[in-house]
């Protein structure tokens, strides 16, 4: 009875729009993480993400992104050599996004899962928010690990997209 409700309940918020998602897949000859080298080797990431719109034009999306190690050395770098062909990261993250006058402002939780005792896992809360101007974008963004660091982390990130042609757009960012 419960759930019914709370499909009802999500229906009435969701409008029309549908759910969408996309994958990604890329090897990388090292994983760096907030400026430590996790891996020195070869790595393939992935993520997933499924996207809730509402009809407010807020949004709901989860995200999974694990990091697989390629060999079993993982040179001078935090994960443990011996992990060659499994998972040495998997992270789950929630976000929720809203537009607040020119400004898109999003918020969440990480969870930083570590497979192989290649670590210690932990959650972050984080918050941020893009700023788009004319030709540039700007993201602040605020990651607080409640877990193993009890400290804070700032990133900021300029990025500018454009239309290559009617199907495909670049995007320059750092």
């Amino acid at each position: 009875v419960v759930s019914s409700f709370a499909f009802v309940g999500c229906a009435s918020i969701r409008g029309t729009e549908q759910p969408t998602g996309g994958a990604n897949l890329a090897v990388a000859t090292q994983y760096w993480f907030r400026g430590v080298p996790q891996s020195e080797e070869m790595v393939a990431q992935g993520d997933a993400t499924v996207s809730v719109p509402f009809k407010n034009g807020d949004s709901l999306a989860f995200t999974t992104w694990g990091n697989y190690q390629l060999s079993n050395s993982s040179g001078d770098a935090v994960f443990a050599d011996r992990n060659g062909g499994d998972f040495s990261e998997i992270d789950l993250t929630g976000t929720y996004t809203t537009k607040v006058d020119d400004a898109t402002v999003f918020g969440g939780v990480i969870s930083y899962n570590f497979p192989n005792a290649v670590g210690v896992s932990t959650h972050e809360l984080f918050a941020g928010a893009t700023f788009d101007g004319e030709c540039l974008s700007q993201t602040v963004t605020a990651y607080y690990d409640v877990d193993q660091a009890d400290d804070f982390y700032l990133t900021y990130g300029v990025s500018h997209t454009c239309a290559l042609d009617d199907r495909f757009t670049g995007t320059v960012s750092g």
